[in-house]
This record gives structure tokens, sequence and C-alpha cells, in this order.
């Protein structure tokens, strides 16, 4: 009973987690295509957290650039949705299942 109840608040952290970088993925989409836009602090934190991510992508699946326009922050929003669906349904079996 505590261990499903920790795994339960364990999914949902991740589940906010995930829901809070594909923003963060989003936010990051809309700020490049303003172009060069002035460094400060928050540009700098959101492109330090992505864009790891973005060159993971780019280097496996390096399709994800198509002329000009980089199509890898669909592709993670994507993988991210479908692992979050996995834990929110991970998490029905585990709530009803009666644990």
């Amino acid at each position: 009973m505590i261990f499903d109840d920790l795994l339960k608040s364990f999914i949902n952290l991740l589940q906010l987690i995930i829901q809070a970088y594909i923003i963060i993925i989003l936010v990051r989409s809309v700020i490049s295509w303003a172009g060069q836009t002035p460094q400060n602090k928050i540009i700098y934190f959101l492109k330090k957290i992505t864009d790891p991510v973005f060159r993971f992508v780019h280097k496996y699946f390096p399709f994800t650039i198509v002329g000009n326009i980089d199509i890898s922050p669909i592709l993670i929003i994507f993988l991210l949705y479908f692992v979050n669906n996995l834990l929110s349904r991970w998490l029905t079996y585990i709530v009803v299942r009666g644990g």
C-alpha cells in the first residue's frame, strides 16, 4: 500500500516534469522563430536545457532538419506525449487494481 502510494506520487511527478518540458520546448521553438534574439538569462536557460535533447535527435535522426526548418521539437513532443500517456495508463492500472 505504501509502495503503491509512493509509485503514484512518482508517476505524477514524472508527468508534471514531462508536461513542463513540453511547454519549455514550445516556448523555445516560438522564440527561435523570432530570429536572432538578444541573449538574456531566460533564453540562455531555455537553450541550455533543450539543446542537448535537440542535438541527440539531430545525431540519430538527421531527417529532422528539412532545409532551414527544424522539426525535431515536433518529434520530441510527440515522444513525450507518448511516454506521458503510458505513465497515465500505468497509473490508472494501479488505481483500478486497488493499490
